[in-house]
């Protein structure tokens, strides 16, 4: 339609389409008056409707009104060349919406890309909301609308929208609004073995599906899920297409390529933890924290960011069952540790009985799975500090000194007692908020900072790592977890699990090569020459997880990872790795110290002014998640905004 002009008619009170006069003079008689108007008209150039006429030259414009409609006047916009033809095929529609009377032209204009179509989808998004998924969770809901909007397409008068995305056409409101016209629309695709499933929405009744434009196999089909068998050869990414036998073809493009590689998927999460304002709240809305695990059962702690409370979920490996471990009254947990049966944690426990005088205690909990029992005693650990059960032993290691400074100390503490009872050789440098994980006699201390408080050009973050082998300290230089790391791929959320083993670590998160082949999210750290390579015979996830965390037991190292998919939000999986667990349960039978403790800035009972930052990242245990510092600083600022009767942190919401 560009380029072409359009004259303005109306229609005469005997239903005859007459053109008129704008007011912008051709030709004048001698005299200098007018005797030829340029006609009312329109021209359409580069995408904008330019105003070709100041004012339309219409005396007694109320006679020419038509006879079947009393108060209207019909006008119409025609080509000048009676040939209207657009980007969208040899002919085109046009549709005067309003038109406007006054002086002034109204700013309306043709437009296409995204300023065009965003507002556009965004009313038929809100129309579809009117009647779609008003019963479902909030995420359910905007899924659907989303599919509606993909699977209402218009493709007949889209002749050259073909491969300009993956609908091949425009969209749709009205098709949008009706199951059968709305085309498949493919949102997920997992692969395990030879066999995959599809899910999406608007499947219909089975029909074919191909891949690489060959037919595949189906073994099962429904109106959101379909399982087939991967047709022989077939990888790398490829055009998925699905054909309903009662309706048109749906397609998108997924990567040929088992989900998972030496992984075994496990049963996910997904405990019900109530509503806010209609939105359930499940597994899927904790922010995570911390988790350990013992010989027989693995938790991990979260924060449901909408109502401020901290979780804890038990994943039993005999029975494979999660389940929740409900927190004694008025305790907020941050650090976590087990032993070979015990789970022990770093608590906050407020009393609120005078709202005008919140006070707080920090203890240390000790939480038996078995009997379901927890027990706690009053503790000082230092701020920043990190838990981890080494040789047997209950270790707070680093943390910050008085002056806020990040502390070598590492602390044998009796759980029984919260009294810390000995020292282990003193870290190379200190280290607060760092993550800590132990198997045998390897000790890995990752990342951290120089002070929990410490900000601006005062902070220093860590992104190194430090190991002990029961005799020395040895400072590595690998600097590898790093969002600068070249060997990942740019602009990652930069979240990992991460557990020691004997000799050295692994770590779970961090993406290479995304999509391919070649992709790579396990990386092993061998302690000997201090370097770390990617692991190509493990892929914990196909699809890029953040959030991630995790414990070791036995030789399997557990990792959970979110997803960010609606119809998977977190999957849960284990792999082997060289593993060596406690042989018991810390106590209180531990050497004397040799003498004072070096001094140390507890947990205050006052939250700090800037309180309500919040970090991503890690914490300790025996297997632990995020970038070096991050959620160990999120738990420290957990004690602190708790200790000061408070907690407001924000996140941004899913689906």
């Amino acid at each position: 339609m560009y380029d072409q002009t359009f004259l303005l008619q109306y229609q005469d009170e005997n239903g005859s389409w007459q053109s008129f006069n704008s007011t912008q003079v051709l030709e004048k008689d001698k005299d200098g008056n007018p005797t030829k108007y340029l006609p009312a008209r329109l021209r359409l150039s580069d995408h904008n409707w330019n105003q070709s006429t100041q004012e339309v030259s219409l005396p007694d414009f109320g006679k020419y009104v038509n006879e079947k409609a009393e108060d209207e006047v019909a006008l119409r916009l025609i080509p000048a060349k009676e040939t209207m033809s657009g980007k969208t095929g040899d002919t085109a529609t046009f549709r005067l919406d309003d038109v406007g009377f006054g002086k002034k032209a109204s700013d309306y204009f043709y437009s296409d890309g995204t300023s065009m179509a965003t507002p556009m989808v965004t009313g038929i998004a809100g129309l579809l909301s009117t009647k779609f998924g008003t019963d479902q969770r909030n995420a359910d809901r905007a899924a659907e609308i989303c599919a509606r909007i993909k699977g209402g397409v218009n493709r007949d008068d889209a002749k050259d929208l073909k491969d300009m995305s993956v609908s091949d056409g425009f969209v749709d409101a009205g098709a949008a609004f009706d199951d059968a016209q709305c085309v498949p629309v493919l949102n997920d695709l997992t692969i395990d073995g030879d066999t995959a499933t599809l899910k999406g929405y608007f499947f219909g009744t089975q029909g074919t599906v191909s891949v690489g434009g060959q037919n595949a196999a189906v073994r099962s089909w429904d109106a959101n899920t379909i399982a087939f068998t991967l047709p022989d050869g077939v990888k790398g990414k490829q055009e998925v297409v699905v054909t309903p036998a009662n309706k048109a073809y749906g397609r998108d493009f997924f990567s040929i390529t088992p989900d998972t590689v030496n992984y075994q998927t496990l049963s996910a999460p997904n405990l019900d933890y109530g509503e806010l304002s209609g939105y359930p709240l499940t597994s899927a809305d904790l922010y995570p924290l911390a988790a350990a695990a013992t010989d027989n059962t693995l938790i991990y702690s979260g924060l449901v960011l909408e109502t401020n409370q901290i979780k804890l979920a038990a994943y039993d490996f005999q029975t494979k069952v999660w389940s929740d471990v409900p927190l004694p009254e008025n305790t907020f947990v941050s650090l976590m540790a087990a032993g070979k049966t015990k789970f022990y944690m770093q608590c906050v426990v407020m009393n609120a009985e005078d709202p005008q005088n919140v006070t707080s205690t920090q203890t240390l909990a000790t939480y038996d799975p078995a009997a379901k029992k927890w027990s706690q005693v009053e503790t000082v650990l230092p701020t920043g500090a990190s838990l981890v059960v080494y040789q047997d032993k209950l270790l707070a290691v680093g943390g910050d000194d008085s002056d806020g400074n990040a502390t070598k100390s590492v602390r044998i503490i009796d759980p029984t007692t919260g009294k810390t009872t000995g020292t282990l050789a003193e870290l190379p440098e200190g280290r607060s908020s760092a993550m800590v994980s132990a198997s045998g006699n390897t000790l890995v201390v990752q990342g951290g900072k120089n002070g929990t408080a410490k900000t601006g050009d005062d902070a220093i973050t860590y992104t190194n790592t430090m190991t002990f082998d029961g005799k020395n300290w040895t400072t590595h230089t690998d600097k590898f977890l790093t969002k600068d790391n070249p060997e990942f791929d740019k602009d990652q959320t930069l979240t990992y699990a991460l557990t020691a083993v004997n000799g050295g670590a692994v770590a779970v998160g961090p993406v290479q090569n995304l999509g391919k082949n070649s992709m790579l999210d396990t990386w092993d750290f061998n302690a000997k020459d201090g370097a770390w390579a990617g692991d190509a015979g493990r892929l914990y996830s196909q699809t890029k997880t953040t959030q991630n965390i995790g414990a070791a037991s036995g030789n399997q190292f557990y990792v959970l990872g979110y997803t960010g998919r609606n119809t998977e939000p977190m999957v849960f999986r284990s792999t082997t790795v060289d593993y060596t667990g406690p042989t018991a349960d810390p106590s209180g039978d531990q050497p004397t110290p040799p003498g004072p403790s070096p001094s140390v800035n507890p947990s205050p009972t006052a939250a700090p002014a800037d309180s309500g930052t919040t970090g991503k990242g890690t914490n300790a245990g025996t297997g632990l998640f995020g970038g070096g510092s991050g959620i160990a600083m999120t738990a420290t600022a957990l004690l602190l905004l708790a200790a000061g009767g408070g907690l407001v942190l924000y996140r941004r919401r899913k689906g």
